[in-house]
């Protein structure tokens, strides 16, 4: 779907090169049409596309907000998703709902919306522990998915994409699992009385931002092992990525805070 509205841009804009993507936000698009084939992205519902730069070693997005003129839900696009490919993607889509909850950018509106999607997504969570999938629960992570693109429109993703991009570029880790790794330790960069932490976790029936790691651990297949070097790069590498950073509202994070998220999360 990310790639269908580069594509957009670029086909109505054929005398331009690829760079048009990451420097004119004005480009026209034609229109596209999104189906999402599995439970995570929300792409079809927000103006994202994300590319990956491998010049850069690293995800990005391109500068032109694109919308779905049409976007259509069917779960049923899904139903032969692996338990691996379903669970990585549900993380995706649960922390679009997490990240967007916890913005610096969210608003009375946007965590109303992400309020609902949790609810679907904490009732599909005895599911994706069993990775045992009904038409039913499909549905809901579907629709998860989708109230977080709408969440994530307003709000943008936060630190943990920031910091999941480099997991997947540098150990192909899925993009969802990637998230997943860091959530614990991105959750307890606000101290442990934070209000809002405690009401994310409250949505998904949990106490504790352990309990919200333990979760991570039964619904992903994580087995991936890393250095200090490994981190000290991640660490580095996402202070590139000001925006990112600045959706974090509690302070202004520091190269020493990411690597500490980094080291609580993989070593």
């Amino acid at each position: 779907m990310d790639a269908s509205k580069a594509i957009a841009v670029l086909t109505a804009n054929p005398e331009a090169d690829a760079e048009i993507l990451f420097t004119d936000p004005s480009a026209k698009a034609l229109p596209v049409v999104e189906i999402p084939t599995t439970a995570g992205t929300g792409s079809e519902v927000t103006q994202y596309a994300i590319l990956t730069l491998h010049e850069k070693r690293t995800k990005s997005g391109i500068m032109q907000p694109v919308f779905a003129a049409v976007s259509f839900l069917d779960p049923k696009y899904m139903d032969t998703l692996s338990a691996k490919v379903t669970n990585n993607t549900a993380v995706d889509a649960m922390s679009h709902l997490v990240e967007s909850y916890l913005s610096a950018n969210a608003n009375t509106v946007s965590e109303k919306i992400v309020a609902m999607g949790l609810s679907y997504w904490k009732e599909c969570i005895p599911a994706l522990k069993a990775r045992e999938y009904t038409p039913e629960v499909r549905e809901k992570l579907m629709l998860a998915s989708t109230i977080g693109g709408v969440a994530i429109a307003q709000t943008s993703t936060s630190i943990p994409h920031a910091l999941g991009y480099f997991l997947t570029y540098e150990k192909q880790i899925p993009h969802g699992r990637a998230n997943g790794m860091v959530m614990q330790a991105y959750m307890e960069l606000f101290g442990k009385d934070n209000q809002k932490v405690k009401e994310v976790l409250g949505y998904l029936g949990l106490e504790t931002t352990e309990d919200m790691g333990q979760l991570m651990k039964d619904v992903l297949d994580i087995s991936e092992t890393f250095t200090a070097e490994d981190i000290a790069y991640y660490a580095k590498r996402s202070m590139e990525n000001p925006k990112k950073l600045a959706t974090f509202p509690e302070y202004g994070l520091e190269e020493k805070d990411i690597l500490e998220v980094y080291r609580k999360s993989l070593l």
